[in-house]
């Protein structure tokens, strides 16, 4: 076969417009070996379609092997909805739950609240006798706070004396920048 006609073939090939009997002379002919060096390169995919052709892939086994694989997924996908399912009946029964405890718990507080006391004097001198013992006990519970108090503040009195050695230091401030002028002079004098 000629060249061109095989060069006519493959740009038909290229534009997926050959039939099976012309990709057939195309394997056949990059088999060969006095292929044109131009064409070398389609060599190799010719070559390895052609022996694609001859590998069997699939056999029974693979179908066995897939089948098996199939029925499994099915018990899988059993299980699985088995436990989609529990796990929805859960959910229902919890969110019951909720609304039922949520319903009970307002149905408490909004109880009217009765009222304990016919005559409104004796209700003032109940709430007042509270009252006091409630002050009483919070009186007696702040008490160890405000000794800690007291003895924080005589603390700060105690540090108030640092502000007469703070202003002590600050009249001292001009003897110190006297003595610094003094050094740089006397290290910068050349003899």
């Amino acid at each position: 076969m000629s060249f061109q006609t095989i060069e006519k073939i493959l740009q038909k090939y290229f534009e997926g417009d050959t039939s099976l009997q012309e990709e057939e002379q195309l394997k056949s002919f990059f088999q060969q070996d006095d292929v044109p060096p131009h064409l070398m390169s389609l060599k190799e995919l010719f070559i390895t379609y052609s022996r694609e052709k001859e590998i069997e892939v699939l056999d029974k086994q693979f179908d066995n092997d897939i089948m098996s694989h199939i029925e499994s997924e099915g018990i899988i996908s059993m299980k699985r909805k088995r436990r989609t399912t529990i796990y929805m009946i859960s959910g229902i029964a919890a969110s019951i739950l909720i609304l039922i405890t949520f319903f009970l718990y307002i149905n408490i507080l909004t109880k009217s609240i009765e009222d304990t006391f016919s005559d409104p004097q004796i209700a003032y001198n109940e709430a007042k006798n509270i009252m006091l013992f409630v002050s009483e006990k919070l009186n007696r519970g702040t008490e160890p706070l405000n000794n800690a108090i007291t003895k924080v503040d005589q603390g700060v009195d105690k540090l108030k004396a640092m502000e007469k050695f703070n202003a002590g230091m600050k009249e001292t401030m001009p003897i110190d920048k006297f003595n610094r002028i003094r050094f740089i002079f006397n290290n910068s004098v050349m003899p």
